[in-house]
């Protein structure tokens, strides 16, 4: 969490700006700084006042942005609260699954793809690819989101799994992101999302970056 305070968190040129110290800018999506607001009754979780259950960003693309800020201009008098869950708490979580092995290799195959959210251009289906990336250093990345997931129906129990645990998880964390706040997060290991909100002029910048 970084608190460069309400003038660099409400103007989106010096949030890229800060931005720049942890890679390049993505472009893509909105450009560098995407507003988070309620725009629109329905939609992608970044142009509604919904609950946004966890996910990576970017999902979506075939290459995924590594990280990205969330600066908070303006919070929501109630609710608009961020949940966090790192990917191996969860893992964890799963493994203690009696039917961990099946499920972990469903999640690690290449058959998985994700919509894009009308909201943003780009081919509008990614190429397969697994959910959960064992790496080297014997953590784990993971890439998901789920009501925009294309799923086999083979497979679907998998990611359902997934996503009930996820959201019980007892690893989950929860915070409030004030004004001049900014969120730093990586974009492989951990899993975020927001509870619900009804305040019209709560407003974050998002930027992207691959490092």
């Amino acid at each position: 969490m970084l608190e460069p305070g309400p003038a660099v968190a409400s103007d989106p040129a010096a949030v890229i700006e800060l931005a720049r110290r942890y890679g390049t800018v993505s472009e893509r999506d909105g450009g560098g700084a995407w507003p988070i607001q309620s725009q629109v009754p329905s939609g992608t979780f970044s142009v509604t006042n919904d609950a946004a259950p966890l996910h990576t960003d970017a999902q979506y693309r075939n290459d995924p942005e590594d990280a990205f800020l969330l600066a908070c201009a303006r919070s929501a008098a109630q609710g608009g609260d961020s949940i966090l869950l790192a990917v191996d708490d969860l893992v964890a979580t799963l493994s203690r699954r009696s039917d961990w092995f099946s499920l972990q290799g469903l999640l690690q195959a290449p058959i998985w793809r994700w919509r894009t959210p009308e909201v943003f251009d780009g081919p509008r289906e990614s190429e397969p690819a697994a959910i959960l990336y064992p790496r080297e250093d014997g953590r784990y990345s993971m890439r998901w989101r789920m009501d925009n997931l294309v799923a086999d129906q083979s497979a679907a129990w998998a990611a359902e799994v997934v996503h009930q645990t996820a959201a019980i998880d007892p690893n989950l964390a929860v915070l409030k992101l004030r004004p001049g706040q900014v969120l730093v997060c990586d974009n492989s290991t951990v899993l975020h999302g927001r509870t619900a909100f009804n305040d019209p002029t709560r407003l974050l910048w998002r930027v992207r970056v691959h490092r």
